[in-house]
């Protein structure tokens, strides 16, 4: 994701819904009513594209505890929470 840690975090509150979660360093475990969520998270070295710096943040999900129609309806409403405007 083109966002530092920091902002990661800021912005992980709203994408996860109202759903308990627990950060313990770089993983959070998400309590979703379908299934455990499993999100592995670490920064990474930042892209320059000619004079702008973007932080990067990788993240990894894993939803094998969940169903394939519950992972793309959790995914699309979490991408969501990240998207930023641009065009």
């Amino acid at each position: 994701m083109g966002l530092s840690v920091a902002e990661f975090l800021r912005l992980f509150p709203s994408a996860a819904e109202g759903h308990a979660y627990r950060i313990q360093g770089k993983r959070i475990t998400l309590h979703h009513p379908a299934g455990e969520i499993q999100i592995h998270f670490s920064a990474q070295s930042p892209r320059t594209l000619a004079s702008l710096t973007i932080p990067v943040t990788r993240v990894e999900i894993d939803l094998s505890r969940l169903h394939n129609q519950d992972r793309q309806s959790f995914m699309e409403r979490f991408e969501i929470h990240y998207q930023r405007g641009g065009g």
